[in-house]
């Protein structure tokens, strides 16, 4: 039985009017959000929930002044295959990355602006909320022990 599959993806926002325009298209962009100058592979590098696209926003927060996390909706069968596709789906080192343009159609802009730093809040709707802080080291103590 067909359904939709959810996935996200994130970009510097300075690409916003041309996804709108073209959709996601590797063909298209610059580099990626981990600072390359060229696409890594053929494809459009997806999330596959808001907390995994937090890993892509804290890559890409030094790099870019802005970024934007897009909603990707895709068709899907009950056994998770995509309909009608030939591997349009494949996974490199543990990343999903789909092998044609998703068109805007498909899409829907979910954060505009993100700039989260790295002790706010990584969220997944779905799962928990995580904090992340930085601690000083502690000073090693020069007392000994009995």
């Amino acid at each position: 039985m067909p359904g939709v599959a959810i996935f996200f993806h994130v970009t510097p926002a300075a690409n916003r009017d041309s996804i709108r325009r073209h959709g996601l298209d590797w063909r298209l962009g610059g580099g990626g959000i981990a600072g390359s100058r060229e696409p890594e592979k053929p494809g459009v590098f997806l999330a596959r929930s808001e907390h995994e696209a937090d890993f892509f926003i804290r890559m890409g927060k030094g790099r870019f002044p802005a970024l934007d996390l897009w909603e990707i909706t895709l068709d899907h069968d009950a056994s998770g295959n995509v309909v009608g596709s030939e591997v349009l789906i494949q996974e490199f080192d543990g990343f999903l990355c789909w092998m044609q343009a998703i068109p805007p159609s498909r899409l829907r802009l979910r954060e505009h602006d993100v700039s989260r730093s790295s002790s706010e809040p990584v969220t997944d709707r779905s799962a928990i909320t995580m904090t992340f802080s930085r601690t000083e080291p502690q000073p090693k103590s020069t007392r000994r022990r009995p």
